[in-house]
């Protein structure tokens, strides 16, 4: 009788102390998630919050011809330290970081640099600023700083302005991030660009990587003003982080030969949470 009771006293402290790990759990995840919303870093990539409400985001107006550094604050959420690698997102934009180590629950700064070439035309840019990192859940960043370009003068037909007396192929984007996907999947996605030169635009050959396959092959020629597209089904081959590229070659004087990026991790079966910050696309 007295064992009975011993018993029924220890499963009655096991319950009581698995109710109170509960608890602890639940306020440790409400106050995580009240410090999220203090602090500010409203987007997350990964293991990191970055202080903006999504992956587009705007600064003020830039005069053509200057260079602008813009700070963006980041926090780590993880348990691991972030790795940042510095580097060029674009010849107009290059990441810099205050440190490169950003250890767990710590504040950090990213300068992006932006070259406000005087080739760039009159109004609003978009510019994607690549973040690397060693992150587990989501090593590369894809971000997209909104500007507005103040300037005088240009080439001007009709209401368009070119930025050049020559072909220029200038795509709306450059990397491509698909997310996890699970082994001999496949993904569509749609690389756009447009001529905004001020002469016909030639695309001279297009350079697949492996596992990719064009399904919509834009025109050979692009005239002044008009745009095209690369529609790329890519399949999902070989376990792990997966990096490829696939080159432009056009007779733009100034980017003879461009890369476009396509990133992502594979999988032998889907995984049980996705990343909602990852772009996703079907066909």
């Amino acid at each position: 009788m007295v064992l009975l009771k011993i018993e029924r006293l220890k499963r009655l402290l096991f319950i009581v102390g698995l109710l109170f790990f509960n608890l602890v759990l639940f306020a440790q995840k409400k106050e995580l998630k009240k410090t999220r919303l203090k602090d500010g870093y409203h987007y997350l990539l990964g293991n990191i919050g970055f202080a903006v409400d999504s992956s587009d985001f705007f600064i003020g107006d830039v005069q053509s011809g200057t260079q602008h550094t813009y700070q963006l604050k980041m926090y780590n959420y993880g348990t691991e330290e972030i790795v940042f690698t510095p580097g060029k997102s674009s010849q107009l934009i290059s990441v810099t970081y205050d440190n490169t180590i950003l250890y767990p629950h710590t504040e950090g700064v990213a300068n992006i640099h932006f070259n406000a070439s005087r080739e760039l035309p009159a109004g609003p840019v978009q510019l994607e600023v690549v973040i690397e990192t060693n992150d587990e859940l989501n090593p590369w960043k894809f971000l997209y700083m909104n500007t507005k370009i103040i300037k005088t003068g240009g080439v001007e037909i009709g209401r368009t302005h070119y930025i050049d007396t020559v072909p220029r192929i200038v795509f709306s984007h450059y990397n491509f991030e698909y997310g996890h996907k699970i082994l001999n999947g496949r993904v569509r996605h749609d690389f756009m660009f447009s001529n905004m030169g001020s002469k016909e635009l030639v695309i001279k050959k297009i350079e697949l990587c492996n596992g990719c396959i064009l399904k919509g092959e834009p025109n050979q020629v692009i005239h002044p003003g008009e745009s095209g597209s690369l529609v790329l089904v890519i399949k999902t081959k070989g376990i792990g982080v997966a990096h490829r590229s696939v080159k432009v070659y056009t007779n733009d004087p100034v980017n003879p030969v461009i890369y476009l990026g396509i990133h992502g991790t594979v999988t032998f079966n889907s995984p049980a949470k996705k990343d909602p910050a990852f772009c996703k696309e079907s066909f």
